[in-house]
C-alpha cells in the first residue's frame, strides 16, 4: 500500500529541526496565544521548500504527546510567515 504525503510529511517532522507555518498548520500545530518565535529563512525540513522556518517547539499539537498548552489554534502565526514569504521573494529581485 502505498504511504499517503501527510505520513511521509509526519516520518519528517520526527527528525526535523525547522519548520514553516503551512506545514506546522497542516499537521495539525497551533501556537499559544502571544508566543513569539524566532524566524528565518531556510529549508522547511517537513516540505523540504525554501521559505520563513522555525522550531518545531514553537507548535503545540505536532506530536501525538500531551500539547504544552491548553489553548485554541492561533490565526496570528500564519500572517508572519506570509510576510518572511513576501521579503524572502523581495530578496530575490534584487
Amino acid at each position: 500500500m502505498a504511504r499517503s504525503a501527510r505520513d511521509e510529511k509526519m516520518d519528517r517532522l520526527k527528525t526535523s529541526t525547522w519548520i514553516c507555518d503551512q506545514c506546522a498548520l497542516s499537521l495539525g500545530g497551533h501556537a499559544e496565544p502571544g508566543h513569539l518565535a524566532t524566524y528565518h529563512v531556510g529549508t522547511c525540513d517537513v516540505c523540504l521548500e525554501e521559505k520563513a522556518v522555525t522550531e518545531p517547539r514553537d507548535w503545540n499539537g505536532l506530536y501525538d504527546e500531551q500539547p504544552l498548552y491548553d489553548v485554541a489554534p492561533s490565526t496570528t502565526r500564519p500572517r508572519m510567515s506570509e510576510l518572511m514569504d513576501h521579503i524572502c521573494r523581495l530578496d530575490e529581485l534584487e
